[in-house]
């Protein structure tokens, strides 16, 4: 839950972001304008991973990888020298290459 207020501050969803990192961006958008984030334990929420997707795996997988590449440009690119920037992303490419290997495997 939200308050309208605090959504309305950040201008609520991050159109950057399609199909995933878009609540991540979000909770990460309302700490920086000094919003609380609370965790309660007792909840529960199942979340079936990809079942959105169906068997486009591969397609989640990129989706997934680009949320990571976009948060981290947005928000980290610039703190780091070039060289340190440049092998950040060469992981990042790494991660989505190894993940979809391993739907062959």
């Amino acid at each position: 839950m939200v308050r309208k207020i605090a959504g309305d501050q950040i201008d609520w969803w991050d159109k950057d972001y399609f199909w995933n990192g878009e609540d991540i961006e979000f909770c990460y958008s309302l700490k920086q304008q000094g919003w609380k984030i609370y965790y309660y334990p007792e909840v529960k929420i199942i979340h079936y991973k990809g079942s959105s997707a169906g068997k486009e795996k591969s397609k989640t997988i990129s989706h997934g990888i680009s949320a990571m590449r976009i948060f981290y440009k947005k928000h980290y690119y610039k703190k780091y020298p070039p060289l340190v920037r440049d092998l950040i992303l060469v992981g990042i490419k790494m991660l989505e290459h190894y993940r979809k290997v391993r739907l062959w495997i």
